[in-house]
């Protein structure tokens, strides 16, 4: 009986076998490509959810950009620059005043006035200011300062050109981040994915067992272990979901949507790296457009200009007023009556500070120490960069040598997997051989998928530490 039964059991193997074979070709990579992988469509679910729309690569940088919460500190940063260059530039044009004042005289001899302006003079003994009243306009200008003022709107204006060199920094960094982001969840979807197909295959392989002890040819011990599969299948299922959700809260923060709301990614080819290029090329571009190079470089200036302006703080200033107004008084030709007269001053004012020279001199060391941290910063800038392009590079080419590994050992893993269900289709091995057959193709197959994501991870560093990916904030 069990002979006559053998037939139908072979028949549900070898579907099982051609199911399992299909099922990870699909999970497999095309080794036909070249070592530089896409990503390939299984990343991207299925169907996105109602109303939600897909994110590619250009739409999640676009929307990071855009997101307040990231870049409203470093605008801010311009718009404070922008207005203290405004107060200072001030400094450079003429001074105005407009005055006036009003005088009550209660003296007791107020009774016998003068008027110095008509002529009318009284008694030397009772002379008292006969000025009632007095409107002016007044205007000041510094015409030589050593260049003190100038000095102070060149620093000024290359304040703006360090808020604006970070709020670039800032926003490279945030392009960067949302790229890593992008491609990690991404990654994550795929592996989510194969999670999946997991639990249907282990799904599958309890199905199978489960047929085969019902008409005798398994121990129960095969539908343990194929029971024992799933529910480690579902465990690792769940853990690759959590994955997938930390994954989506952080793109979803940068791009300024609710964590809550899963992102649906449309699949984009792997970032590229143009291999051959000579190191000294690499730091030359790396240097060129290293954000934070010039934020030290625009810093660097602005000290240099304060610098100047302490310096020419101590020197003699060169000043020119003019007052012209009019003077209300009371005249006693005829008594009590009241007469205005129109006046004009102009002179000239030369004015030396008296300082400490202690003092001064302790602020040119300051500005000197802070100009001397500038230039140390850049020096270690370029070391940093060295040492980040060499790591990057190395990061990167170990990742290209992962995938080729891992590549051979999914093959040879899908080879042992199929090995097992020929064997357990004649009777001549267990479910758990199986069982350890697909467990250890998964195992490869993340391998590789973990290779593939270090690979774009790395390719993506090295673009962005030599320049090749930036954004233009020369607006």
């Amino acid at each position: 009986m069990k002979k006559k039964d053998n037939p139908p059991l072979i028949t549900v193997a070898l579907r099982r076998t051609t199911f399992y074979i299909a099922l990870f070709s699909c999970m497999s990579p095309s080794y036909a490509d070249p070592p530089t992988i896409s990503v390939g469509t299984s990343a991207v679910p299925a169907a996105p959810a109602t109303g939600v729309q897909p994110y590619t690569l250009e739409k999640c940088l676009s929307a990071a950009l855009h997101n307040p919460h990231s870049t409203a500190r470093s605008g801010l940063l311009v718009d404070q620059a922008r207005r203290h260059f405004t107060i200072v530039h001030q400094e450079l044009r003429p001074s105005f005043v407009l005055s006036g004042r009003a005088i009550v005289n209660t003296n007791p001899a107020a009774s016998q006035f003068v008027a110095p302006l008509t002529g009318n003079v009284a008694s030397s003994d009772a002379i008292v200011s006969a000025e009632r009243a007095r409107g002016s306009i007044g205007v000041n200008y510094i015409l030589w300062d050593a260049g003190k003022r100038s000095f102070q709107v060149q620093a000024a204006k290359a304040g703006i050109a360090s808020a604006l060199a970070s709020q670039h920094a800032d926003q490279q960094t945030i392009l960067q981040t949302t790229s890593v982001a992008f491609y990690t969840l991404l990654h994550a979807d795929r592996a989510l994915d194969a999670g999946r197909q997991q639990v249907q295959a282990a799904k599958d392989n309890l199905k199978d067992a489960q047929t085969r002890y019902s008409v005798g040819t398994v121990t129960r011990s095969d539908v343990l272990t194929a029971k024992s599969a799933l529910s480690n299948a579902n465990s690792e299922l769940k853990g690759r979901q959590i994955e997938r959700d930390t994954a989506n809260a952080v793109l979803s923060r940068l791009v300024g949507t609710p964590p809550s709301q899963p992102l649906t990614l449309v699949a984009t080819t792997s970032p590229d790296w143009a291999e051959g290029t000579s190191d000294a090329d690499l730091l030359d571009k790396a240097q060129r457009a290293n954000p934070q190079r010039l934020v030290l470089e625009a810093q660097r200036t602005q000290d240099m200009k304060q610098l100047a302006a302490i310096r020419a703080g101590s020197k003699p200033v060169l000043s020119v007023n003019g007052e012209a107004g009019w003077i209300g008084f009371r005249d006693i030709n005829p008594p009590n009556a009241y007469a205005y007269q129109p006046y004009a001053a102009v002179s000239a004012t030369v004015s030396a500070p008296l300082f400490d020279k202690t003092r001064q001199q302790a602020e040119e060391e300051e500005a000197l120490d802070a100009i001397k941290l500038q230039d140390a910063a850049l020096d270690q800038l370029t070391d940093d960069l060295r040492e980040g392009l060499a790591i990057a590079t190395a990061t990167y080419a170990n990742a290209e040598d992962q995938i080729a590994i891992a590549k051979e050992t999914v093959d040879n893993a899908a080879e042992a997997y199929q090995f097992a269900l020929d064997r357990y289709a004649i009777g001549k091995s267990t479910e758990d051989s199986v069982v350890q057959g697909l467990a250890m193709l998964a195992v490869a197959r993340d391998k590789y998928e973990e290779a593939q994501s270090n690979r774009d991870t790395a390719a993506q560093n090295l673009r962005w530490i030599a320049g090749l990916d930036s954004v233009d904030n020369s607006k």
